[in-house]
């Protein structure tokens, strides 16, 4: 389920390790209340033994993180199955995990860590990177992420923070910036592992505590993401579904969407898609076919399946700074029988005269086997997640606003960006899941396009 041999491995341990946790009372600590924005996550982590207290008890969540306690946090979240490397005399006391982390391929070589400063601390570009390495193996593409400093940071580093901001470990300031060589706080390492931990498929994590609020924001931080969540789908065994689809009429489950498709024909948009049922919008058999090579096949089962049906293409996209725009590129993985269309479609945008902005475009993302959404299966897009919020019923869900006219990266309802992408049969999440156009009212994804509705 990992990039390399040892990351598949280290799911395995983890899952074995965390079977065998024993529970622990409800704690508390003289420096850390329940009332302290970074109980849940201390409580959590230290339940799960990530972290632990000093010697006279306390948890010292807003002390600087130095690299002897992330690695050893780290090797406490993926490789507890067994006792770290030997630890030598007079050896700093975090050496063995040092040693660990080095063998296991997890640290990387252009990282500034060596035995001799572990009590240093460590930045947030190399907490970032650590993570992604533990849970993916080290990260090859290198899209680009909404930081305004992204091309500040070492080349090296670059895949793996793109990577975390992808997973949603850990976000920028609010000024845009990214912030690589900052430092982090006891909370703030151990959230962010907690985070990763979560990237992982349900079976392989522990049962969550009764109250955990770990998702709140660190201070000095825009809150961390959650992973998008993935609008509900009509249950197979619906009313709507005992139409059949490969009748004139497609799609039909997406009536409760507030969409309806007859020969190719949108009611709810008014447009007509023409007689190929790979450009109407919505599911239907051809689609299934085109994607997954049978007509009752809906989704992959697993994420080697998934992964081994994606592909990276790079699309030209236009940048934004100092208000002054100039032609750039944006990589990302997308189911491969779609790879010519989405770089259609990409040029199709750069060249319209709009010249509609894209800071960050996010495609293929494994969000666990039980998710129904398409991020899983390499056919959906999000573009501009900050300034093209999900919102239910007018309370944000993941981004922060949605100001078309006014934001120039938020995506209008009647500009080139929806347009292009209807023309080729995908649906946009802003109007294709409630017919209210308000984004006060009802469920709207502003970000997401998606080639089968979802």
């Amino acid at each position: 389920m990992r990039r390399n041999p040892f990351s598949a491995v280290c799911a395995v341990f983890l899952m074995l390790s965390l079977a065998v946790l024993p529970a622990r009372a409800a704690q508390s600590w003289p420096d850390l209340s329940a009332e302290h924005w970074a109980y849940g996550i201390m409580s959590r982590a230290y339940d799960l033994e990530i972290v632990t207290g000093t010697a006279d008890g306390a948890m010292q969540p807003e002390a600087v993180l130095s690299w002897g306690e992330y690695l050893a946090m780290l090797y406490r979240t993926f490789l507890s199955d067994s006792p770290p490397h030997a630890v030598p005399d007079n050896a700093h006391w975090a050496y063995g995990y040092y040693m660990t982390a080095r063998i296991s391929g997890i640290l990387q070589d252009y990282m500034p860590v060596t035995d001799a400063n572990l009590s240093t601390p460590v930045s947030r570009q190399d907490a970032a990177v650590l993570a992604v390495c533990a849970l993916e193996g080290n990260p090859l593409a290198s899209p680009d992420p909404a930081a305004a400093d992204f091309f500040q940071l070492p080349a090296d580093y670059r895949p793996g923070v793109a990577r975390a901001y992808a997973l949603g470990l850990l976000t920028g300031y609010p000024d845009g910036t990214f912030g690589g060589n900052g430092t982090l706080s006891r909370a703030q390492g151990a959230a962010i592992l907690l985070r990763a931990l979560d990237c992982q498929p349900p079976s392989a994590q522990p049962d969550p505590p009764d109250s955990d609020p770990f998702f709140s924001a660190l201070p000095g931080m825009e809150p961390f993401p959650a992973l998008e969540p993935e609008p509900a789908i009509p249950s197979e065994d619906s009313a709507w579904d005992t139409w059949d689809t490969s009748d004139t009429w497609s799609s039909w489950d997406n009536w409760d969407y507030g969409w309806g498709y007859w020969d190719g024909w949108s009611f709810g948009s008014g447009m007509d898609y023409g007689g190929d049922p790979l450009k109407w919008p919505g599911e239907n058999t051809q689609k299934y076919l085109r994607l997954f090579g049978r007509e009752d096949k809906r989704r992959f089962d697993s994420r080697e399946e998934a992964e081994a049906n994606m592909v990276t293409v790079t699309v030209p996209v236009w940048r934004l700074s100092g208000g002054v725009k100039s032609p750039g590129t944006a990589s990302f993985s997308i189911h491969k029988a779609l790879s010519d269309e989405i770089v259609e479609i990409f040029t199709e945008i750069y060249n319209d005269p709009e010249q509609f902005p894209m800071q960050d475009v996010g495609a293929y993302s494994w969000r666990g086997d039980s998710a129904t959404g398409e991020h899983n299966c390499g056919t959906a897009i999000d573009i501009n997640s900050n300034e093209n919020y999900q919102v239910q019923d007018g309370q944000a869900r993941a981004g922060s606003l949605w100001q078309p006219g006014v934001n120039p990266y938020s995506i209008p309802a009647d500009g080139s960006v929806v347009r292009i992408f209807a023309e080729h049969g995908w649906s946009w999440g802003g109007d294709a899941w409630a017919m209210d156009t308000d984004p006060t009212a009802g469920y709207h994804d502003y970000m997401h396009f998606s080639y089968m509705g979802g």
